[in-house]
């Protein structure tokens, strides 16, 4: 095989979805913006799992080693995939030929072509629409790009009212700035923002944009792809945002609730927290509810008994898990005897056999305030 036979490979190329598939469908772009949205989301989360040996030598040790580096670098790549993706998808809701290269909206002639694939009043320009087989081949116009289009076409009145172009354009400078350390990483993979200041730009300021996207129904399957509710009311998202906007912030803090959300997306049970937590009033719906219910748990009944057969195997003391609620945290502990032959022992960590929660024995943080039981004291 020769250099001259990889254009060939596009021969086999498709798309997600072909137009007779797409409809009713989740769309081409969001289906991988949700993917990367979930993959940044686990890779965030997974702070704890990754880094609690760094923890004995202190907290700012962590922003200087490899694993950190590869969380980082998986969670801003993946996150402005996101955003991108989602950006496209709106321009896409105007006309394919928006979220194309080599129309440049700087020129006014350009600008009138893509607003006469928007605005019928409008002539078009002196440039032929393309077929949609031969656009598809051609280079996805740039972030920054696309941002001037949109801001484009929010001044077409099909689009003016838009409240997705409106959320987007009102975080502008934030989306920029998570495309520059995007730029950042993957160029140049020399430049990492601390771990404080990373928690920072995720936490109070890319949470409160997906928590607001959540509420909109185009994108209301986005939270199938953020952590999964809890036995413990929290808000895993809303309470990271919360802490990390806090003048006392306790980066450990952070910590907890990012193991917490880790292990949610293991847990079995996420869906019946959120089945149950519904309040519907109509008699159909509380049916739903309790179909749903029903539904969870019958699909988690298997795991969950697996789970506590390896927890009672380990012949411990067991507890209920903060995470999943089930009786699978097993608290494991070192014993041994002293020179005087005095007997000692102490809990080392608790893991769950369910939703693999964890917290190790050198975790300074006090967690009585968060509803979960201090099982080093």
């Amino acid at each position: 095989m020769t250099e001259n036979q990889l254009p060939h490979f596009n021969l086999n190329s498709f798309h997600l979805y072909s137009e007779k598939e797409e409809k009713g469908s989740t769309k081409p772009d969001l289906i991988l913006a949700y993917r990367s949205l979930g993959i940044a989301m686990r890779s965030y989360l997974s702070t704890y799992q990754k880094l609690h040996h760094y923890f004995k030598s202190g907290i700012d040790d962590i922003s200087h080693s490899p694993k950190y580096y590869e969380i980082y670098s998986e969670t801003i790549i993946h996150i402005q995939h996101f955003f991108e993706l989602v950006i496209k998808d709106i321009l896409r809701d105007a006309h394919d030929i928006w979220t194309l290269d080599g129309i440049q909206v700087k020129d006014a002639v350009k600008n009138q072509f893509l607003l006469s694939l928007v605005v019928p009043k409008l002539k078009p320009s002196i440039i032929d629409t393309k077929k949609r087989t031969d656009i598809d081949d051609r280079s996805s116009v740039t972030f920054h790009e696309s941002l001037a289009r949109l801001e484009l076409l929010k001044g077409t009145s099909k689009f003016k009212r838009s409240k997705n172009i409106q959320l987007i354009l009102e975080n502008k400078a934030i989306l920029t700035f998570l495309t520059e350390l995007r730029n950042h990483v993957w160029h140049r993979g020399i430049t990492y923002l601390p771990l404080a200041e990373f928690d920072s730009l995720v936490c109070c300021f890319i949470f409160p944009i997906l928590s607001k996207m959540i509420r909109m129904k185009k994108y209301s399957g986005i939270r199938y792809y953020l952590p999964k509710p809890l036995r413990i009311k929290y808000d895993v998202l809303n309470e990271l945002t919360k802490q990390a906007a806090s003048s006392s912030c306790d980066p450990y803090a952070l910590l907890l609730l990012k193991e917490l959300g880790r292990s949610s997306f293991e847990s079995p049970l996420g869906d019946y927290y959120r089945t149950k937590a519904l309040k519907p009033k109509s008699q159909r719906g509380k049916m739903r509810r309790s179909l749903g219910i029903s539904f969870a748990i019958s699909s988690a009944n298997e795991q969950i008994n697996k789970a506590k057969e390896i927890a009672i195997s380990r012949r411990t003391e067991l507890s209920d898990c903060p995470v999943c609620g089930e009786h699978c945290l097993v608290i494991n502990e070192f014993a041994d005897f002293t020179d005087d032959g005095i007997a000692f022992s102490f809990v080392t960590d608790v893991s769950c056999t369910l939703c693999s929660f964890q917290l190790y024995k050198d975790f300074p943080l006090n967690v009585n305030k968060f509803g979960i039981h201090n099982y080093f004291e």
